[in-house]
């Protein structure tokens, strides 16, 4: 079923860069050139609604505003980092394990 903050992130994902993300019963899926832009990376993120909530506000700084911002650029971060092919980010932590 699709959720609205999770179609938040993918209408970000599409919208600012470009990839192809679409959300899936179980989170998000999200395509896009891989690091050395030879080829495409493909990352399956597992995230409930619930997670993604966490996500504004969560870590940071008191007195800091603006956290859903700060995780949408802590995320693409992350993608940015990831140098394999194909990996899974599980929850909110945002670290992509290399699919084997």
């Amino acid at each position: 079923m699709e959720t609205s903050k999770r179609q938040k992130y993918v209408d970000y994902l599409v919208g600012e860069y470009g990839y192809d993300a679409r959300v899936t019963p179980w989170g998000i899926y999200i395509e896009y050139p891989n690091f050395d832009d030879n080829g495409t990376a493909v990352v399956n993120w597992r995230v409930t609604e619930h997670e993604l909530a966490g996500l504004n506000g969560i870590r940071m700084p008191r007195g800091f505003t603006g956290g859903q911002q700060y995780a949408f650029s802590e995320l693409t971060a992350a993608l940015h980092a990831f140098t394999g092919s194909r990996g899974t980010m599980h929850g909110a932590s945002m670290r992509i394990e290399i699919d084997n």
